[in-house]
């Protein structure tokens, strides 16, 4: 393993840094032998001398081995947007330090640089977040033996709620004749879960909202059919533009936002007499996460024949409201 050893003291010298990350420490790799040209196994050791492994590695190589470690821990990948978006984020402003050379220091100095930023506390802790599980990750795989993002905390007040549409809102929503406004009103929707949906999955007035046709959910809680109401129809319109909606609403009611539009059907199917479980179910909010749900375990035994009703309960005190 001489050439090996020896092209990496020459690659120092002169400041290049091996391409060579394993997945851990321990993990067999491949080369091609200078002498024979054959293939033969390569690990870490023969690579990387004591401590030269981690110094080498970059956040974007520490992301990989994490974003593989979650995928085959949840058995799905992580979204291309959470990859490229939301981690290159968050590591941008520590891309300089590798992550095994991170101080506390250079984490303090991390979270004043977003808070000069202007970032709300809750975005600087999705991003310490972020990092601090990378870093988990690492530990888990053998690279490091502690975790320094620990040391710093990241805490974020409760936002406030998202304000509750009233009758009066609903019906000046409802009277833009958007069909997505629309259904987003009277189906407790997100956007996401509605807009990027094709005609496949639509199984007669049963939307299913799953994975499915490069689609994403929020978190398997999510993962549902809904009911759309007769009027939507059975065939699935063009998507909006990426912020036609948003503007709609802001231009319509300016107090609200997009999301809290799923207030209307979660006001609407209270005052119908649907309990909280089965309307949490409908939106799709996180198991137990609403108060009055915290016993609910998992929501596979609310059928079309529960949640068929329930909406179309709710959608009496909507027509009330639209009138």
């Amino acid at each position: 393993m001489w050439p090996a050893a020896y092209q990496r003291l020459k690659d120092k010298a002169n400041g290049v840094r091996p391409g060579y990350i394993p997945q851990s420490p321990d993990q067999v790799g491949y080369e091609l032998d200078p002498q024979t040209g054959e293939r033969r196994e390569i690990q870490a050791s023969d690579v990387y001398g004591p401590g030269e492994l981690e110094e080498a590695m970059t956040w974007q190589q520490a992301a990989a081995i994490h974003n593989e470690r979650i995928a085959d821990k949840r058995g799905r990948a992580l979204t291309e947007k959470t990859k490229a978006s939301s981690q290159a984020l968050a590591i941008k402003p520590i891309s300089h330090v590798p992550p095994a050379l991170v101080q506390v220091s250079d984490v303090q100095r991390y979270m004043r640089e977003l808070k000069d930023q202007g970032l709300s506390a809750n975005t600087i802790m999705q991003r310490h977040g972020m990092l601090r599980a990378i870093t988990k990750s690492l530990m888990k795989q053998g690279y490091l033996t502690n975790n320094v993002w620990d040391r710093v905390e990241a805490t974020a007040m409760p936002g406030e709620p998202l304000p509750f549409l009233t009758p009066e809102e609903v019906k000046q929503l409802w009277d833009t004749g958007n069909w997505h406004l629309q259904v987003l009103l009277y189906t407790g929707l997100r956007e996401n879960e509605l807009c990027p949906r094709q005609q496949a999955h639509l199984d007669g007035r049963w939307l299913r909202i799953d994975r499915s046709l490069g689609c994403s959910v929020k978190n398997d809680d999510s993962l549902r059919e809904v009911l759309l109401p007769e009027w939507a129809g059975t065939q699935l319109p063009k998507p909006p533009g990426k912020t036609t909606l948003w503007r709609l609403v802001k231009r319509t009611t300016p107090r609200l936002t997009l999301h809290s539009l799923r207030s209307a059907l979660r006001t609407a199917l209270a005052q119908a007499g649907v309990t909280t479980e089965v309307s949490e179910r409908i939106l799709g909010q996180k198991v137990g996460k609403a108060a009055g749900a915290s016993h609910v375990r998992k929501y596979t035994e609310y059928t079309r024949e529960i949640i068929g009703p329930a909406l179309e309960a709710g959608w009496v005190v909507m027509d009330e409201w639209c009138r």
